[in-house]
């Protein structure tokens, strides 16, 4: 019988050339098969190569095998746990009510035989991209194997019962730690939450792209032995059950230092937790996605000598990221960066970054006459809450430094009420204001399927938009395995600049209404970030659903 060497061998699949450096390849492999050196070795693109292998082997091709349901008790049966599934890629799923074990390499004739064995009959198997396996095993395979590792955690009597963490029930605890935060991070998740249901299940939920999903079930009594680990881990002090967590601790990741903040309170049913992943590759300022224009603006303002500077929207828009994308930008430029912060979210070697603690007593106020004797060309101040905070901040600016800092405010014009809120002078705020940014994050339709498709004639978004009569194409994502089947994958920011012009400086010092200060807005070409949003929806970049959504937050 021929071997699958020799099918694409003599069916002349491959040139030459091609064909002999997937034969190095799997010499190069101990124990590698030619389909996986085929893979490995990219020669042939992978659904080619998945067609030839279906034909050859007589196996089903599964396509967005993500959507069907996995079959644990048949998986273990035959891979004895969820572990060796994953690490073995094979796994049964049912599709249209019978069942498939999908496999990730039909010629390793060692897993077939085991599922012949432990079933004693011969299955339906089936074959799955790279990329479809991925998203079973994040989605499906993962949560599974969450639930079951964490059964295996000893626990008290009583949900506030504290309960012995050493030995192996550390070990157990360790473990199921290590995979909620692997989970996370392999879903791209920017917070992961542990929230108690009820007296016995707690739900895992991960926030991906700005929306929390549920992604497993634990039982509640053992977020207790989660609490002391992390809290080990974190060297947080103190015995208190009830004394709030507040601590940071550090993971690699392919390769890469992941930073995760940490808050656990008490909650009436249990513990509460967030983890929130704060990665160390900082994007660009061209990766943020910002429009021409808005670039344009940014550039302009990082390169001014002296103002304030004020970067805001709600928490999780991107504030931050946006920020130190201006400051490695300025870095590049050998410019002089010195930034005070609560606490210190991002690393840019290069910066002088303070963190304020408030607890040894050392305060904004008391960290701002150091940033001013250390000759920056530059201060950044993490986010300013306080009046006392907020008199530093025009006072740095008006000594001639250029200065940044954040507010949570959902627009540009909010930001200035809420300076004056804060108790600044109106007159103090137009002196030193160069400019507010406010900022969003909309999802971006998932680039692996995307579909265009006509703006019916009797959309509400025509009127809401002011978008007209005429055809109009936009895109959207039918859902893949790229994306999990939702359309989406990634983010990408919309803002709005207001530029302090003599108009604008002139009004904000005669205390000028928000009303009033959006007529003159209005009259310089001012543009929202709703708009912002409407032009990458019509760029086919994200959706109008998007748009919706920030809509909705200014109703």
């Amino acid at each position: 019988m021929a071997t699958f060497n020799q099918y694409i061998r003599d069916g002349h699949f491959l040139p030459p050339e091609k064909f002999k450096k997937a034969q190095d390849e799997q010499s190069a492999v101990r124990n590698s098969t030619f389909f996986s050196a085929l893979k490995r070795s990219g020669v042939m693109p992978e659904e080619q190569l998945l067609s030839l292998a279906c034909e050859f082997f007589k196996v089903a091709r599964v396509e967005n095998a993500f959507t069907n349901e996995v079959d644990y008790v048949a998986t273990c049966k035959v891979m004895g746990n969820i572990f060796l599934a994953i690490e073995h890629k094979m796994f049964a799923i049912r599709v249209n009510g019978k069942q498939h074990f999908v496999v990730n390499d039909p010629e390793n004739e060692v897993l077939r035989a085991k599922a012949v064995s432990a079933l004693g009959q011969e299955p339906i198997f089936a074959l799955v991209s790279d990329a479809e396996f991925e998203i079973i095993n994040q989605y499906q395979l993962t949560p599974k194997a969450i639930s079951d590792q964490a059964n295996q955690i000893k626990v008290g009597g009583s949900a506030n019962q504290r309960v012995d963490d050493a030995g192996e029930n550390a070990s157990y605890t360790q473990k199921l730690l290590d995979m909620l935060i692997t989970a996370a991070l392999n879903r791209r998740a920017s917070d992961l939450h542990l929230l108690p249901l009820d007296g016995e299940q707690a739900m895992v939920m991960l926030r991906v792209d700005g929306e929390l999903y549920q992604y497993s079930t634990i039982r509640t009594q053992i977020l207790s032995n989660l609490r002391n680990k992390l809290r080990t881990m974190s060297q947080v002090g103190g015995e208190t059950e009830d004394k709030p967590v507040e601590g940071q601790i550090s993971t690699m990741y392919k390769g890469e230092r992941v930073d995760i903040r940490i808050n656990i309170l008490r909650s009436a049913l249990g513990f509460d937790f967030n983890m929130r992943f704060i990665a160390s590759d900082l994007k660009s300022l061209e990766e943020l996605g910002l429009s021409e224009a808005n670039y344009n603006h940014y550039m302009h303002l990082l390169h001014m000598t002296k103002g304030l500077v004020i970067l805001c929207g709600p928490t999780g828009s991107g504030k931050t990221s946006l920020l130190y994308a201006g400051f490695k930008k300025l870095l590049a430029e050998n410019k002089a960066i010195f930034t005070i912060e609560d606490p210190v979210e991002i690393v840019l070697p290069g910066t002088t970054q303070i963190q304020v603690k408030k607890e040894r007593g050392m305060t904004y106020a008391d960290r701002f006459p150091s940033a001013l004797r250390h000759d920056p060309d530059v201060i950044g101040i993490g986010e300013t809450r306080t009046l006392d905070v907020a008199e530093q901040t025009v006072q740095a600016a008006n000594t001639g430094h250029l200065v940044f800092t954040t507010l949570h405010t959902n627009d540009a014009v909010g930001a200035i009420s809420r300076l004056v809120n804060l108790g600044l002078p109106s007159y103090t705020i137009g002196d030193v204001l160069a400019a507010v940014v406010a900022q969003r994050l909309v999802r971006r339709v998932c680039t692996a399927c995307a579909e265009e498709y006509s703006l019916p004639a009797d959309s509400v978004w025509r009127d809401r938009y002011h978008l007209g009569d005429g055809e109009i194409k936009l895109k959207r994502g039918k859902g893949c395995a790229r994306c999990a089947g939702c359309g989406y994958r990634g983010r990408i920011a919309v803002n709005e600049f207001l530029l302090t012009t003599p108009k604008i400086r002139n009004a904000i010092q005669k205390n000028a209404t928000r009303t009033e200060l959006e007529d003159i807005l209005k009259g310089e070409g001012y543009r929202t970030y709703i708009e912002d949003a409407v032009d990458k929806s019509l760029q086919g970049i994200t959706t109008l659903d998007e748009v919706d959504k920030l809509w909705s937050d200014i109703l």
